[in-house]
């Protein structure tokens, strides 16, 4: 379980935090810190759909995506 685990952090870290620090060339937890709303909303709804329209609107807020990709 343990080695699950840590597979699973490794991933996140490593390879999800490291290709978005050398493609977009920023620090990865200032953008995932920006998307906790619909973090928190998926978990306690346990509904990827509802989170939709909040998803769009925390992606909006962060700035780095213009409206008209968003939507």
């Amino acid at each position: 379980m343990a080695a699950i685990l840590l597979g699973f952090l490794m991933q996140a870290l490593i390879v999800y935090c490291g290709l978005y620090t050398i493609m977009v060339r920023k620090n990865p937890f200032n953008y995932l810190r920006q998307l906790t709303p619909a973090w928190l909303l998926a978990f306690a709804s346990a509904s990827s759909a509802a989170t939709i329209p909040v998803s769009i609107d925390t992606v909006i807020a962060t700035g780095q995506v213009s409206d008209g990709v968003a939507r």
